[in-house]
């Protein structure tokens, strides 16, 4: 896995480097009015790449996977005239970059701990950071606004010491906090309408939701770069809608030059006016060359640009995952705890499975985790392997801790067609697993009225015991499921009827519907049983 980790993240950092280049010529060739464009450019980027990183994680499918089977076995198979033979060994699944990291090194499992404590640090940083804003705000001072401002939206304005520049902070109870000594006369409008627009587009998340992204990615370095020009696109981005708000670019142009003076000391998640003398300079270009009575449709949108970069990465990112079979579900394979048969059964392979029980396979063989090849075949919906293997003494009422048996799977699956070949067979309707319950038991518990109503009509006793599974009206209390409880009702069930079961601490105690129905919560539930009678009754001491 860190492996695969670690070919994943040279994927992202190569696609990264295209993507800063790509920015770094759109930004040179571009008009400079272009600043939208330059800013969603940006922010798509800072976007794409951990998703690159995750496309690049997923599983390669591949047309076949290698299947290993015991010689006497394969010596059957070959002999059987069958339809299908197993593929042949597939070559070693390819790997774009697969030459730069070397194989069997233990390093990557290192490196994988040492980007996980690194982002654990940044992560705690931003926490403290956070906790700087909290203190911000309490040692502010709220103030009111000289009448006459005439700012374009309400905004808590606060004054703090220690700020040294007008700055926007805050997520839930935003605010505008102020040096001490700050003029709030005319000149102060534009710079305190680049903080409302700070506000208004919600720049506070955007740069929270990128801190939290480059406290996992910190080392993918191509986008420390992006964000340095993100960062500098966003405030020239406010610049732009504060001159027009205002109508005053040049006095904006000024009150920058002014603000540039101090110290620009803030909290790492505050949002600032100010910014270094470079960015300042094309800032300030950008403002002598704005007209504020020509309103420009960006040609290049953030709703445009991401999923159209976000579908071409996708097609275009080598998936570095372990390989995998392209079927519906993925198997992984070993000797030592998937059988030859349920690997079969579950690929649904009838000449391959016929060919290893004629050369003595066992249909009951349990797999570890998985269970029996009937499972296998219940949970591919495959009613043509079911028969087969029934065919060959596959036991329907076979137990498997934590699996149940092939009854219950199909009763939780809704396989009724299954379920209904297997009590054909004689299948027993009520065998039940502890831990697992029976098949009405589980019906019970996937809410699956229509198997519920077919396992009656089948003859399943609505009073069945299961131990650490209880009844099925005990079942029906603890999910509220008020309609089918009246079905089991119908059928005969006890309402009061009190079992023995353990509890969280493993010690026993008793249940019936009414008190699962009661520790669940369930008020319908518990109205619905009291209306009709039902009590708790455990036997007496």
């Amino acid at each position: 896995m860190s492996s695969a980790v670690i070919y994943a993240g040279l994927i992202a950092l190569i696609a990264s480097a295209v993507f800063l280049l790509a920015l770094l010529i759109f930004d040179r060739l571009a008009p400079m009015r272009f600043i939208k464009e330059r800013h969603d450019l940006a922010l798509t980027v800072w976007l794409v790449v951990p998703l690159v990183f995750a496309l690049a994680l997923q599983p390669k499918p591949v047309p076949e996977e290698v299947e290993f089977l015991p010689n006497g076995i394969n010596a059957a198979i070959a002999e059987a005239d069958s339809e299908t033979r197993f593929a042949p060994a597939l070559p070693a699944v390819s790997n774009p970059i697969a030459g730069l990291v070397p194989r069997g090194l233990p390093w990557a499992s290192l490196v994988f701990a040492i980007w996980m404590t690194v982002s654990a640090f940044m992560l705690t940083r931003l926490l403290i950071d956070l906790g700087a804003l909290l203190l911000l705000r309490v040692r502010s001072m709220q103030i009111v606004l000289p009448a006459g401002l005439g700012l374009s939206r309400r905004v808590d304005i606060r004054q703090a010491a220690g700020v040294s520049s007008p700055l926007m902070a805050g997520y839930f109870r935003p605010a505008i906090y102020l040096p001490t000594d700050f003029k709030l006369d005319a000149s102060a409008r534009p710079i305190l309408e680049h903080e409302i627009a700070h506000l208004t587009r919600g720049d506070a998340w955007t740069v929270l939701g990128l801190r939290i992204l480059g406290a996992v990615f910190w080392w993918v370095l191509p986008l420390r770069f992006v964000d340095r020009h993100l960062s500098r696109t966003r405030e020239a981005l406010c610049d732009e809608i504060a001159a027009r708000i205002t109508g005053e670019p040049i006095k904006l142009a000024h009150a920058l030059l002014d603000t540039a003076q101090r110290q620009l000391a803030r909290p790492s998640l505050a949002l600032a006016a100010g910014s270094g003398k470079t960015a300042l300079a094309s800032r300030i270009q950008h403002l002598s060359s704005i007209d504020v009575e020509t309103r420009r449709t960006p040609v290049m949108r953030i709703a445009l640009l991401l999923p159209a970069i976000a579908a071409a990465a996708f097609v275009a990112t080598p998936k570095v995952g372990a390989a995998v079979n392209d079927e519906r579900r993925v198997w992984s394979y070993d000797m030592e705890d998937v059988s030859p048969l349920y690997h079969a059964a579950h690929r649904g392979r009838l000449a391959d499975i016929r060919a290893m029980l004629e050369a003595g396979a066992d249909p009951n063989e349990i797999s570890y985790g998985d269970g029996a090849p009937l499972f296998a075949a219940i949970r591919s919906a495959r009613r043509d392997v079911l028969d087969l293997l029934m065919q060959y003494g596959a036991d329907p009422d076979l137990a498997v801790d934590g699996e149940g048996s092939p009854m219950i799977a199909a009763a939780r699956n809704g396989e009724l067609d299954m379920l209904q070949a297997m009590i054909s067979s004689g299948a027993s309707v009520d065998a039940g697993v502890a831990g697992d319950g029976n098949p009405l038991i589980a019906a019970v518990q996937v809410r699956d009225r229509r198997m519920v109503e077919f396992l009656l009509e089948a003859g399943a006793d609505p009073n069945a015991y299961v131990w650490a599974d209880e009844t099925p009206m005990v079942a029906a209390a603890q999910n509220g499921d008020i309609e089918i409880a009246e079905v089991l009702a119908e059928a005969g069930a006890d309402l009061s009827l009190t079992v023995f079961a353990p509890n969280r601490s493993g010690e026993g105690e008793y249940r019936s519907p009414i008190s699962e129905a009661r520790r669940k919560g369930h008020a319908r539930m518990e109205a619905w049983l009291e209306r009709r009678g039902a009590q708790h009754q455990p036997p007496a001491e």
